[in-house]
């Protein structure tokens, strides 16, 4: 941020990697008068624009557990089951709305989460956490990933335990493997996340701020469903 306040920009579009060490960045743009805005990543504990920034574009991540909860539902016709959660890391904002979505659009539907286990967000821990679960639960219906690379993680394991025909696994992102392994049916489905359009609306926005124009303080990005039945709709970013 000081490299940035040293060139003497106008404005600042955001793109946090982590949600509270993002913090003394804003205080540093606020100090030098610079407007800022965070794009994907909400800084801090709450999806929405922090203070001191003047927009946020991104997800409410509730709404996102609760479409990734539509798709394992879809994955299981109707009929019920056990279901795994693989998440983030513990204690991301992302990682507590997905989880809260997605148990909300379960409710009352006949399923039961049997394990719920963070990670570190690699595909290396996903594969290491389902192979632990995989071992103690002989029974699991449906595989709640909270993005595509910790699905692809989950995927390797259960091939490898000979029972990726009776799980079905559901994540998040659009990313190039997410999409692949939609395409060979080794993943039921994804939502997909544009990086394009996160930053192409980061961009509006601070223009129309810069031009005096009014600016919600949230904007929101839609996240489709991706299956095998839409998949060459979608042409993955990253």
């Amino acid at each position: 941020m000081e490299d940035v306040i040293a060139i003497g920009v106008d404005a600042v579009v955001f793109y946090p990697a982590n949600p509270q060490g993002a913090i003394p960045a804003v205080a540093k743009a606020n100090a030098a008068k610079i407007p800022i805005m965070a794009v994907n990543t909400a800084i801090g504990e709450k999806q929405e624009a922090y203070p001191g920034t003047f927009a946020f574009v991104g997800h409410i991540e509730e709404e996102v557990g609760q479409l990734a909860g539509e798709l394992a539902l879809e994955a299981l016709g109707g009929k019920g089951g056990n279901a795994v959660i693989i998440e983030g890391k513990a204690g991301d904002s992302i990682v507590n709305g997905r989880t809260s979505g997605f148990k909300k659009a379960l409710e009352g539907k006949n399923v039961k989460i049997i394990a719920q286990q963070n990670t570190d967000w690699t595909k290396e821990d996903a594969l290491r956490v389902m192979e632990d679960i995989l071992q103690a639960n002989p029974k699991i219906d449906v595989v709640f990933a909270h993005a595509d690379n910790l699905a692809a993680g989950a995927i390797k394991a259960i091939e490898e335990a000979g029972r990726l025909s009776e799980i079905k696994v559901v994540a998040t992102g659009g990313s190039k493997e997410g999409i692949e392994n939609i395409k060979n049916g080794k993943q039921y489905g994804t939502l997909f996340y544009s990086p394009f359009k996160e930053g192409y609306m980061g961009v509006e926005a601070a223009i129309k701020y810069l031009k005096g124009e009014k600016v919600p303080s949230f904007i929101k990005e839609d996240n489709p469903k991706v299956t095998k039945e839409n998949v060459d709709q979608f042409k993955a970013e990253w």
